[in-house]
């Protein structure tokens, strides 16, 4: 993948041709006990009035952590890719686009892909890069394109990552000041899938957009 391909697929752009859509992929509480008058609270004493000890107390059975990539929020939708080979959760009231940029990008608005032109700058994008970590990692932190703000390594749903943020530099297609923040995720194949926010200077919900990503990236499953 080329530096210029890589600054189209991250870049923010005019809006534009393929309409989004939306995408869609108990118990009773126990009730506390409370002693009676006539018992003891203290560990160990006995139940006033006999000589049985009280039972010890029955320690719970913690509940194993969810696996990895199904720790969706309630309120989220799967959005399953099977060509690509990953599935990503999103937050249910947003809008995807719809053909072959289904389950790639994600809005909290109604958004529009142009046709031969530019990526409007999305909240959530997802890309199966089909390149190396190392390759794109360098890409997309290049610093004649990008002020790095961080670039470290970080383990991702078990797997190798990147957690990259960058502030552009005005060179190349963005203007200056468009910011960046996301992971590349080690897809098992050699290849790295990236998961990032994109937000033009004065968008005041980039910081927001980030902790969407941080949710997302621990819905990703890998379909292969």
């Amino acid at each position: 993948m080329t530096v210029r391909r890589v600054a189209r697929l991250l870049a923010g752009a005019a809006l534009v041709v393929i309409p989004a859509t939306a995408c869609g992929g108990g118990g009773t509480p126990e009730t506390p006990q409370t002693l009676p008058p006539s018992t003891s609270s203290l560990e160990g004493e006995g139940t006033l009035g006999t000589s049985e000890p009280t039972a010890a107390p029955t320690t719970p059975t913690p509940t194993a952590a969810p696996p990895a990539g199904e720790r969706m929020p309630a309120s989220w939708r799967a959005c399953d890719n099977p060509p690509a080979g990953y599935s990503i959760g999103y937050p249910g009231d947003w809008h995807t686009a719809a053909g072959e940029y289904r389950c790639r990008f994600f809005h909290p608005e109604p958004f529009t892909i142009p046709a031969n032109s530019e990526l409007p700058p999305l909240a959530l994008n997802v890309d199966p890069t089909g390149e190396p970590i190392a390759s794109y990692r360098a890409q997309v932190t290049d610093p004649m394109f990008y002020t790095v703000v961080r670039n470290e390594d970080v383990t991702v749903l078990e797997r190798p990552g990147v957690r990259f943020e960058t502030v552009t530099t005005g060179e190349g297609l963005d203007e200056a000041g468009v910011r960046r923040y996301g992971y590349l995720i080690d897809a098992g194949d050699g290849t790295a899938l990236a998961v990032w926010t994109v937000a033009r200077p004065g968008e005041t919900r980039y910081g927001d957009w980030k902790s969407i990503v941080d949710t997302a990236r621990d819905t990703v499953r890998f379909l292969h």
